[in-house]
């Protein structure tokens, strides 16, 4: 059977070798020449038809010849699959694992590829000449791929598929270009149809115009949607620079603020030394005034002192008068009795009457001028008296003119100092007004500012799950649980919610998808009938709680908790809520798998080429949304992606 057949492949090969080396003998004895990317050598264990096969190539047309059934077909489906080529590409077998010979575990391919150290030559620094691609087929229909330096017993540089594909794109090695390996079906069928369709398809395929068409549709996609998030960055920096415009006009606003206030403290300075001044000026100008009314007060003292001593001198007149009345008298009686006499005694007659005028004129004079004197004094002492009421009362009352100038030019400061003190009260109430202002401003900020630490505890606790309070995923919670306990037999089997609270997380990282993706039934109560969710919408009602804000709904209590089986579920690979998710009652996921599908929503850490291939692409099996770290969903709605 097999074991006969590839002993004559072996044979044949050894023969087609042997054929090579005495041509190349013929040529002469110069090395052959390997290109990079070059076949060296395969190596093959239970694949297919093969137990065991090696087979070295030479550096030129290699040429494999062999009876219908040798395992020729096997050997070009082997370089294929070590190539990266799955089963069904081949058009051998639908599943990889057919490819491992029955009655053993596993297969394995090793392909030995030219390297080199030239220019083309793939990282030679850790391969060296050859590269060596290993590829084990568990009979499960695990496979696993390695790069190796040298031959299949060198060491391991890498079992990551990207290297591998790096390695055929940087030899121009592709296994699925019709130009590159043509099977047997492929040539049967275009000999046999031969369209001109099929013939296009296949010029198409064999020139890559086919790849660069889809590269190219696939650039124009990224381009727009790399110009929409162009526009968005775009919308979002006009934004910031709408805000950086505030801020500046702000600032602008805090420096005139600023300005105002180190101006009110300048004139409030200047003010308190015009005050002084102005007193200043007042004090000596009451001092003046109160030295010129001291100086008169002094000169009516004088004229006092004059009038009094020319009072005592016109008293000592009259005195004097007085008794010259007297000797008149005495003459005249002497006169009487020397009458008669001698003329000289007549002329001494004559002479006394003169002189008796004389003291009556005298006596007349002086009356006068002591009632002159009587009037000059009481008007002196009329003056004196208002001397001193002015100097008395100077402060009350200002009589005196000047002490009036005075006032009134005391008054002027006043008034001059009340205006620059209704200006400062002003510029402080404007103050008062742009720190009230700044103060509401900076009181705004802190407030969102307690918003946003208040929105991030929410979530925190949200994310925690464990002890979290209900009003976090209703605002009407507490109201609606207060109900439900203090009615426990309203109800045959007390309501259970918000969904929320009784559930946990076992991976913190996906709280904001998880939160997002399943804020539509967070927030739901849970009864065991539809008679126990009519009491409670009825009590809610009655306690004039908004049924709009109450999320209600009648479930089956006594189901177990669904057992999805992985047929229903994503790639086992993938994370899912369901997975991530534990809940305190049986009803809480059940709930959650019936409404929200929550066994086939993805969870993905970024927003990249993997997310989408998982929510359009090929590994979307069971797949119905997916949500990444930054909040993105995506999901297959009718054909196109959202």
């Amino acid at each position: 059977g097999n074991e006969a057949m590839e002993q004559r492949c072996a044979k044949r090969a050894r023969a087609g070798h042997a054929s090579e080396a005495s041509a190349e003998g013929a040529r002469g004895s110069a090395a052959p020449r390997w290109s990079p990317g070059s076949l060296r050598a395969v190596h093959l264990e239970n694949f297919m038809c093969h137990e065991h096969f090696q087979l070295d190539f030479g550096p030129h047309v290699n040429f494999i010849s062999g009876q219908n059934g040798s395992g020729k077909s096997a050997l070009l489906t082997a370089i294929c699959v070590a190539l990266g080529q799955g089963a069904r590409q081949t058009n051998r077998a639908k599943s990889i694992k057919t490819f491992v010979k029955e009655g053993t575990s596993y297969a394995m391919i090793a392909l030995t590829l030219h390297n080199g150290h030239g220019a083309d030559a793939f990282r030679p620094d850790e391969f060296g000449d050859t590269i060596t691609v290993v590829r084990r087929i568990a009979a499960s229909g695990a496979s696993t791929f390695k790069l190796m330096a040298g031959r299949r017993d060198g060491a391991k540089v890498s079992s990551d598929r990207k290297d591998l594909e790096s390695m055929l794109d940087h030899f121009n090695i592709d296994v699925n270009n019709p130009m590159v390996v043509m099977t047997q079906d492929s040539s049967r069928e275009m000999m046999s149809k031969g369209r001109p369709s099929d013939m296009y398809n296949f010029y198409m395929r064999a020139t890559q115009l086919e790849e660069l068409r889809a590269n190219l549709v696939e650039g124009i996609e990224k381009k727009k949607a790399m110009k929409a998030i162009l526009s968005d960055a775009q919308h979002d920096v006009d934004k910031e620079k709408e805000k950086l415009e505030e801020l500046e006009q702000k600032m602008r606003e805090y420096q005139e603020i600023r300005d105002i206030d180190e101006s009110i403290g300048k004139v409030r300075e200047q003010a308190i030394w015009a005050c002084v001044a102005a007193k200043q000026r007042e004090a000596d100008e009451a001092r003046d005034e109160a030295g010129t009314v001291a100086l008169q007060a002094q000169q009516k003292e004088a004229a006092l002192q004059k009038a009094q001593d020319a009072l005592a001198r016109a008293n000592e007149a009259e005195t004097d008068a007085r008794q010259g009345d007297g000797g008149v008298s005495a003459i005249v009686a002497r006169m009487e009795e020397i009458k008669g006499q001698a003329k000289p005694v007549m002329d001494a007659l004559k002479a006394a009457k003169k002189e008796a005028n004389d003291a009556a004129r005298q006596k007349t004079h002086c009356t006068n001028s002591v009632n002159t004197a009587a009037r000059t004094i009481a008007s002196l002492q009329k003056d004196i008296k208002k001397a001193k009421v002015a100097l008395q009362g100077m402060d009350d009352a200002g009589g005196d003119a000047k002490v009036r100038a005075a006032r009134e030019a005391v008054a002027a400061a006043n008034a001059k100092a009340k205006d620059v003190r209704a200006t400062m009260a002003a510029i402080e109430q404007a103050d008062a007004s742009a720190k009230a202002a700044l103060q509401q401003a900076d009181g705004n900020k802190l407030q969102q500012e307690r918003d946003v630490r208040q929105h991030e505890s929410d979530l925190q606790r949200y994310s925690r799950m464990g002890g979290s309070s209900a009003s976090v995923f209703s605002p009407v919670a507490d109201q609606v649980l207060k109900i439900i306990e203090n009615n426990p037999r309203a109800f045959a089997r007390k309501p259970l919610g918000p969904l929320g609270a009784l559930i946990k997380l076992t991976d913190q990282r996906w709280s904001g998808a998880v939160s997002m993706q399943l804020s539509k039934s967070l927030d739901k109560f849970v009864c065991s009938s539809m008679a126990d969710a009519m009491r409670l919408r009825d009590l809610c009602r009655r306690n004039r709680i908004d049924l709009r804000r109450v999320n209600i709904s009648a479930v089956n209590f006594d189901l177990p908790q669904h057992n999805i089986s992985p047929e229903r579920q994503p790639d086992p690979s993938l994370t899912t809520i369901y997975k991530v998710l534990k809940g305190e009652h049986a009803v809480v996921i059940n709930v959650l798998v019936d409404v929200e599908k929550i066994e086939q929503v993805v969870l993905m850490p970024e927003e990249n080429a993997d997310a989408k291939d998982v929510a359009f692409g090929r590994r979307r099996r069971n797949v119905k949304t997916v949500v990444c770290g930054n909040g993105t969903r995506m999901e297959m709605k009718g054909g196109p992606r959202t």
